[in-house]
């Protein structure tokens, strides 16, 4: 599958889908929001590059996994930094 056919896979289901791999994560629906927008704001970047995707469904996750891992880091990173501003 070509990556710019991506953008056909990302539909409520999915999005649904999303949501209810980041409230979980997030236990807030405000940032569940915005992690899940930054993931499918990550995908159409994938999407508008070259490329072929074996793995649509692999991808995605790999994506969403991804985009946590570094929303998670931003998130300790601002919390660490709130912490040492209390001292």
């Amino acid at each position: 599958m070509k990556k710019h056919e991506l953008l056909n896979m990302i539909d409520e289901a999915l999005l649904d889908t999303l949501y209810g791999y980041c409230y979980p994560r997030t236990r807030d629906s405000y940032a569940a929001r915005e992690l899940c927008s930054d993931i499918v704001y990550a995908l159409v970047k994938a999407a508008n590059t070259d490329g072929e995707i074996a793995e649509p469904y692999a991808f995605i996750w790999r994506v969403a996994r991804n985009v946590y891992a570094d929303f998670s880091n931003k998130r300790r990173k601002k919390a660490d930094t709130i912490y040492e501003g209390d001292s």
